[in-house]
């Protein structure tokens, strides 16, 4: 589970397939797949907004990920759940657990 924190105070913790093999993230695109168990997806999504703790649980979506390969990252994402779409945007480097 990768945990990105956008400037709004939500936190979104996402789990790529990638990372049950390495301790990085390979830059490309993901797609939405809700076990991620395939190459190039990601999956089990949700917000956590840090100012009511309320979660709210991604059901598809797409993200970009730029591994610019000293720890940071640059994330594009857009992720739908049952409230609408959430756009993050992110750069530098993320709690990766």
């Amino acid at each position: 589970m990768t945990k990105f924190e956008d400037n709004s105070g939500t936190e979104y913790n996402i789990y790529f397939a990638a990372e049950a093999d390495e301790a990085s993230i390979p830059s490309g695109e993901y797609l939405y797949d809700e076990n991620a168990d395939a190459a190039g997806t990601f999956g089990y999504v949700y917000t956590y907004i840090l100012m009511d703790n309320s979660e709210i649980y991604v059901n598809d979506g797409t993200v970009t990920v730029t591994n610019n390969g000293d720890g940071t990252y640059v994330i594009d994402a857009i992720l739908e759940a049952e409230n609408g779409t959430h756009h993050l945007t992110f750069s530098g480097t993320p709690v990766i657990d």
